[in-house]
């Protein structure tokens, strides 16, 4: 009988998967286009299973749903938006080496995970044009685009609820001069060496810098500590940044390996941002939350608008995070 609805269904689908189908099983069809079990499968693994099977048919068909309403509309790639997604693709898998390795275990190559995420970045131009944030589209929606418009006074009242959440973290900024001790004849030449550095640091901030630039055994370098780096610093280390004022080099400390001496360039505590400095913040959150509700919106029209089967896919309870056409697929 499996066999039998497995070659009815096959009769349904565009020849050129004909081959596909007749080694895999149908769960699902958009406009006779089949969703395979392969790649529901493949789906899974990708997502480490923290996403159902069920959930994950009803995904493919809805981006399936996009990506042939893409394609209608003659809606394209370009280029360098491409390489860009890829190159980003490859840099969040760890780089090319782990890449490869993570296409490798999914049964995928360059070219196939290429064209899923040409696949990906056509769907997102969809959603553009229909939302309207393509100016003068003939494929937007005017009840999605006026969705997504947020007012003034939602952004005041969004930051106003949430005021505690615009916190901007402590932080300080330091220079650091490191001078080893096996790059002299002996410990005392380089603490010598620490303290003339430290003397011309007094004045001019700049110098530690400069130091390192005229002396190669010198090495220079700076950064910003948040508030939990700085308290896991050594407590002498700690003792000394707080005794000595922005621009104040602490006096030399001592490693095994070396001598160190620290300059705070900027420091700041814990504080609120001020409305003036969190409103494009909160617009840009409130309008990422208005546009997941109008793409969940477009995705039920073109639900209805589609011949889907089986006709129970998708239960008149979806919830919203299953009625959004997925994003790009996982690294």
């Amino acid at each position: 009988m499996a066999l039998i609805l497995l070659i009815v269904l096959a009769l349904a689908v565009p020849q050129d998967r004909l081959s596909e189908v007749a080694v895999d099983e149908v769960l699902a069809t958009v406009d006779g286009a089949p969703i395979l079990a392969s790649e529901i499968d493949r789906t899974f693994d990708e997502t480490g299973g923290q996403l159902s099977r069920g959930t994950i048919v009803r995904q493919l068909v809805l981006a399936t749903l996009f990506e042939a309403h893409a394609r209608d509309a003659e809606l394209t790639v370009s280029d360098s938006a491409l390489e860009a997604a890829m190159a980003e693709r490859v840099k969040s898998s760890g780089g090319p080496d782990e890449y490869r390795e993570r296409l490798a275990e999914l049964g995928l190559d360059f070219e196939s995970d290429r064209v899923r995420i040409r696949d990906s970045l056509l769907v997102e131009e969809y959603v553009e044009h229909t939302l309207g944030r393509v100016a003068g589209s003939p494929l937007l929606r005017p009840h999605l685009a006026r969705m997504i418009h947020v007012t003034p006074r939602e952004v005041q009242d969004h930051y106003r609820d949430h005021r505690e959440s615009y916190r901007a973290d402590a932080y300080t900024d330091l220079a650091r001069l490191l001078i080893p001790k096996a790059s002299f004849g002996g410990a005392e030449e380089a603490r010598r060496a620490a303290e003339s550095a430290r003397e011309s640091a007094r004045g001019s901030p700049g110098a530690l810098e400069r130091a390192a630039e005229e002396d190669p055994r010198f090495s220079f370098s700076s950064s910003r500590l948040s508030e939990a780096q700085r308290g896991a610093l050594r407590a002498d280390i700690e003792a000394a940044l707080d005794e000595c004022g922005i621009g104040a080099p602490t006096p030399v400390l001592e490693t095994p390996s070396s001598f160190v001496v620290l300059l705070k360039t900027a420091e700041a505590p814990s504080r609120i941002v001020p409305f003036a400095e969190a409103q494009p913040i909160a617009f840009a959150i409130l309008t990422d939350q208005k546009a997941r509700k109008a793409r969940v919106e477009l995705s039920r029209e073109l639900l209805r608008e589609a011949d889907v089967w089986p006709k129970n896919l998708f239960p008149q309870d979806l919830p919203d995070e299953d009625g959004v056409a997925p994003p790009e697929p996982p690294p």
